[in-house]
C-alpha cells in the first residue's frame, strides 16, 4: 500500500482493530518526534469552553483516551456520547469506563456519518480522525445542525503544512500517520477546516507542530443552519 491510496472504511476499521489492544501505549511514540498529543488533547477541550452538566459527542472516540477530559469539565452530571465504527476499539473504551466507575459514558457503534446527532447535545468533539473519514463535510454539517446556537464543534487533526516545511510530509506521513490508516492522499483532498468555515461562525484555526496539525473552533448557527 502506498503513502498515496486513500484507504476504505473496511480497511480503515480492520487496522484499528489490531491496534486497539496496545493503542494507547504505542501512540506515545509520537512523543519521540516532539509530538505532545496529550498536550494537544487538552488545549482542543479546553477550546470546547464545557461546563459541568453538559453533554458531549466524541466522533471516533476510540479507546476513549479523551474521556478522562471530558470528565474533568462536565462532572458526574454531565453525559459523554462515545462514537465509533470499530468494536475492538470501543471494546477499551469500555474498559476504561468500567476501571473509572464512570455511569455517565454511552457508547454507540456506529459509521461517524450514520450517527444520528441527538438535538439535547452542548458540543462535539473529534480528534486524529476527520480526515480518514471520507464523508467529513456531511459529518460536520450535521454536527452543526444538531448543535444549539452558539455551541461549539471542535476538530483536532493532522494535514499537510501550507509552507516549505511540506517538503517533509511525505516522511512524515510514512513514519507517523501510514501505521494508523492515514495517507497523503488523505491530506491533499481532505481539509475538514474548511467545511467548519462552511458550516460554522465565529471560526479560528490553530496551527501545531510546524503546520502539520491544527485545532479548528466553530460556533453553531443554531436555527439558521437547521433551516
Amino acid at each position: 500500500m502506498t503513502t498515496n491510496s486513500v484507504l476504505t472504511p473496511s480497511q480503515i476499521s480492520s487496522i484499528y482493530s489490531k491496534r486497539a489492544k496496545h493503542y494507547d501505549k504505542t501512540v506515545r511514540v509520537y512523543n519521540l518526534f516532539g509530538m505532545t498529543l496529550e498536550r494537544w488533547r487538552r488545549m482542543a477541550v479546553e477550546s470546547l469552553g464545557l461546563r459541568p452538566g453538559d453533554t458531549v459527542v466524541d466522533i471516533a472516540c476510540g479507546t476513549g483516551l479523551n474521556f478522562p477530559l471530558f470528565q474533568k469539565k462536565i462532572g458526574p452530571e454531565g453525559k459523554i456520547i462515545g462514537v465509533d465504527m470499530t468494536q475492538a476499539m470501543l471494546d477499551q473504551a469500555a474498559a476504561r469506563i468500567e476501571a473509572n466507575d464512570w455511569g455517565n459514558v454511552e457508547l454507540v457503534r456506529s459509521k461517524a456519518d450514520e450517527f444520528e446527532f441527538p438535538t439535547d447535545i452542548d458540543a462535539v468533539f473529534t480528534s486524529y480522525a476527520l480526515t480518514l473519514i471520507p464523508e467529513y463535510d456531511e459529518i460536520i454539517k450535521r454536527a452543526a445542525r444538531a448543535l444549539p446556537e452558539g455551541a461549539r464543534f471542535v476538530n483536532l487533526d493532522m494535514k499537510i503544512a501550507d509552507s516549505w516545511m511540506s517538503i517533509f510530509a511525505p516522511l512524515l506521513t510514512f513514519l507517523l500517520v501510514r501505521p494508523y490508516a492515514g495517507t497523503l492522499e488523505m491530506g491533499r483532498r481532505r481539509h475538514p477546516w474548511k467545511s467548519v468555515e462552511n458550516y460554522m461562525d465565529r471560526v479560528s484555526v490553530r496551527n501545531l507542530y510546524f503546520g502539520f496539525l491544527y485545532i479548528v473552533v466553530g460556533e453553531s448557527r443554531g436555527v439558521e443552519e437547521r433551516d
